[in-house]
């Protein structure tokens, strides 16, 4: 079976516990979790509580969450996310040195296993450093400093066509498909210029981070359960 790995905190900053709040009938957490019983789910957590449910998944190994990284997570706004650090230890502890795996995030709800699936394909067809999960935006894009407003791929002087426009892509937590050789020849890098894009739908591009993007999930998540 191929593998996954993900991160689940215990806490969150901007939306308390979110993790474990209810989308629909069931916490945020379980969606991911759940849906993707076709893989191997390696899951970093310091919820003792969750190592616990987690004993009755077979598909899911729990690991649980070392004082360094627990320690490095309360300096993370000044020296960064210790993410890759845990996905470091999981490469050295869990894979070979040369094995494709997927790290998810449970922010990402409603990723689907297909989906996933056909992110391995691709990756294991190409010659690449990753394949990332993306939202193709092929709109008016804009930036905006002192001076006012700049176009990025369109002109103030004509009205064109959205299909016309030259597409974008936002990056999106939902998965990076890599390989163990070569995130440590890279330095643990996620994305480098040789990383390959996989859009994925809309439903799939919805990611929980902030209380509006919560309730939006909560009401997707009721209407895929009736």
């Amino acid at each position: 079976m191929r593998k996954v790995f993900t991160i689940i905190k215990a806490d969150s900053e901007r939306v308390p516990r979110k993790n474990f709040l209810e989308l629909g009938k069931k916490p945020m957490w379980k969606w991911l979790l759940e849906e993707l019983s076709d893989f191997d789910i390696y899951v970093n957590t310091d919820s003792e509580e969750l190592i616990d449910e987690l004993a009755s998944y077979s598909h899911i190994t729990p690991i649980r969450r070392s004082q360094k990284h627990i320690d490095w997570e309360l300096q993370a706004a000044e020296i960064g996310s210790p993410v890759m650090d845990m996905v470091k230890e999981f490469c050295e502890e869990f894979l070979t040195n040369d094995e494709a795996f997927a790290l998810v995030h449970i922010t990402s709800p409603f990723l689907k296993s297909v989906t996933l699936t056909a992110a391995f394909d691709k990756y294991e067809k190409l010659d690449c450093h990753s394949v990332h999960s993306v939202k193709k935006i092929q709109d008016f894009m804009m930036g905006e400093d002192q001076v006012g407003i700049e176009p990025m791929n369109f002109s103030f002087d004509r009205v064109s066509r959205t299909q016309d426009l030259k597409p974008y892509f936002q990056s999106l937590g939902a998965f990076f498909v890599l390989n163990s050789k070569k995130l440590n020849q890279e330095n643990y890098r996620r994305l480098t210029a040789d990383s390959v894009l996989f859009p994925v739908s809309s439903l799939e591009a919805v990611e929980v981070d902030t209380p509006e993007e919560l309730e939006f999930a909560k009401l997707i998540a009721s209407a895929l359960e009736e």
